[in-house]
């Protein structure tokens, strides 16, 4: 695994990550990735990330003779609204179009391929210096019926912290 940062201007960085090797111990599967991600701040009160992740791994597929490949994109857009409260527009979405990534795990169906993602409206309210308070909304959804019988789902959260 391996990761380099660039920062072309003062308000803009750019990572890199890549990873190369087998998966579980034993295996001669290979798997590999890479990562984008971009940072910018859009002004004083304002940011903007951008994530791409694209990865694949040998002998998955057909009695392990053929590859497995998958891919995502994340946004955030945080904005501070006060020295105490700020407000943060997430989205994702993740392709993974060969069922690898998600079958039978988090809570997902077995299924040959599935396309989901999400939109998320955050609150961080720091009402003291050592609590933070995160109410969102969150809405899910997904190319099949993988929410109960739906195809997407809302979702309410209240998160707490506390930091020392």
């Amino acid at each position: 695994m391996g990761r380099i940062g660039y920062s072309p201007t003062g308000t803009t960085t750019v990572s890199l990550l890549g990873y190369f090797g087998p998966e579980q111990a034993g295996s001669g599967n290979k798997r590999k990735g890479a990562e984008i991600m971009v940072l910018t701040k859009l002004g004083p009160k304002t940011a903007l990330w951008i994530e791409g992740d694209v990865g694949s791994e040998d002998g998955l597929l057909n009695g392990g003779t053929d590859k497995a490949s998958w891919a995502g994109i994340g946004t955030w857009l945080v904005q501070a609204l006060s020295p105490t409260t700020n407000l943060a527009l997430l989205g994702g979405e993740v392709n993974d179009k060969d069922g690898v990534r998600t079958r039978g795990i988090f809570g997902f169906s077995a299924n040959s391929g599935l396309e989901f993602g999400n939109l998320t409206a955050t609150l961080d309210l720091k009402g003291t210096p050592s609590v933070l308070i995160r109410p969102d909304i969150r809405m899910d959804f997904a190319d099949q019926a993988v929410f109960d019988t739906s195809k997407s789902q809302v979702s309410f959260a209240l998160g707490t912290s506390f930091l020392f």
